[in-house]
């Protein structure tokens, strides 16, 4: 079977509003949050979300965001 996931961006977009903590799903984050509850990755240590994960909407603490 063939892979049909788009390839990966080598520079993606990021966004500095949002951060991505450690954990597997729901690991967008709004600046203003300073730790993420579940993983407890704290904002200054972690890098700046992706904009097309953003986007998506579907990848945010606490569920969908659109």
């Amino acid at each position: 079977m063939y892979n049909t996931k788009p390839p990966t961006d080598p520079s993606p977009e990021l966004n500095s509003l949002y951060w991505d903590c450690e954990c597997d799903d729901h690991y967008i984050h709004r600046s203003r949050y300073k730790r993420c509850r579940k993983c407890g990755a704290l904002r200054d240590e972690m890098p700046d979300s992706r904009q097309n994960e953003i986007d998506e909407g579907i990848y945010f603490y606490g569920g969908k965001q659109k």
